[in-house]
């Protein structure tokens, strides 16, 4: 966490507001969460303040806003390593096991998962 800021009434509403700097060390991404204090569990059914119209627990979280430093992005080389290994072992069962129409349709498939490993060994 980075920052934080409470929320408050405000016409019917809540709001906060966020104004700051920071030092980036290391490329890494930011998002905003709205936490929530109540549990949340698909049979979980709350009311009052902090829940939706369905009777679950309030939340929120943002897409990542990427940042990159001195040209480099998020890259963490073992998960890398792990999603090249995963698409590697999907090739395996494909070979194996697909059941294609035909040959070029077969490599159509292959090849989307040989692209995603080319992208993944390339640098930033």
């Amino acid at each position: 966490m980075v920052h934080s800021a409470v929320a408050v009434r405000v016409a019917g509403h809540h709001q906060a507001e966020m104004d700051f700097e920071f030092e980036a060390d290391r490329p890494g991404w930011l998002a905003l969460r709205i936490p929530t204090d109540l549990v949340y569990h698909i049979r979980s059914r709350y009311e009052g303040p902090g829940t939706n119209l369905l009777g679950k627990a309030l939340f929120a979280h943002t897409s990542p806003i990427y940042v990159e430093l001195d040209g480099l992005g998020v890259r963490l080389p073992a998960a890398i390593l792990s999603l090249i290994d995963e698409l590697r072992k999907n090739i395996e069962e494909i070979v194996a096991y697909g059941q294609f129409d035909d040959e070029r349709q077969r490599e159509q498939i292959l090849d989307i998962y040989r692209d995603a490993i080319r992208k993944l060994r390339q640098p930033n």
